[in-house]
This record gives C-alpha cells, sequence and structure tokens, in this order.
C-alpha cells in the first residue's frame, strides 16, 4: 500500500513540474501568462491548444486557484478544493509523461 502511495506521490510531483515547465516556456516564447483559452481558428490549432491546456492544466488550476484565495479573497476551502483537483489531474499528466518517457 505505501508503494502505490509513494508512486502517485511520484507521478503528481512529475506531472506537476512538467506543467510548470511547459508554461513557463510558453511563457517565455510568447510573453504573455498561458490561460484556458483554446482557439478554433483551425482543426490543427485548436488540437494543438487542447494537447497543451491538457498538459499545463495542473499549473494553471492551482495558479487561479492562489489567485482567487489572495485577489478576491475566497474561502479557504475555494483553496484546497483547487489544489486536489490540481494533484489529481497533475498524477494524470505525470502518468502520461511517465509512460512515453519510458516508451522513448
Amino acid at each position: 500500500m505505501v508503494h502505490e502511495l509513494f508512486v502517485a506521490a511520484f507521478l503528481c510531483v512529475s506531472g506537476f513540474v512538467s506543467a510548470g515547465i511547459l508554461s513557463s516556456f510558453y511563457q517565455l516564447v510568447t510573453g504573455e501568462p498561458p490561460k484556458f483559452r483554446v482557439p478554433f481558428d483551425n482543426a490543427l490549432k485548436a488540437t494543438l491548444s487542447m494537447i497543451f491546456v491538457l498538459m499545463i492544466g495542473p499549473f494553471l488550476l492551482m495558479r487561479s486557484g492562489l489567485q482567487l484565495y489572495r485577489v478576491e479573497g475566497r474561502p479557504f476551502g475555494w483553496l484546497m478544493a483547487s489544489a486536489v483537483l490540481s494533484c489529481l489531474w497533475s498524477v494524470q499528466t505525470g502518468l502520461f509523461i511517465v509512460y512515453v518517457a519510458l516508451v522513448l
């Protein structure tokens, strides 16, 4: 049981770190912070943007939760819900990242 918890924690951390690295790279290249917006100009651009948003989603969700807690004064439960959802999303992202790394 403890082994599975360590694996889940590793996947969560690796997913969140990869989301942070990708969003920082996006901000470095474009000069603006990433958002949840997906442009629907053409199918290729929409598909690539959707994949990108799926990969950096945990970082965006946690950043939005912290911003709502600090700036708008939302309750602490709002921040905790954001953190839990971000961790669950990070596990899935980390699982994908680790799987791709093992296949390569």
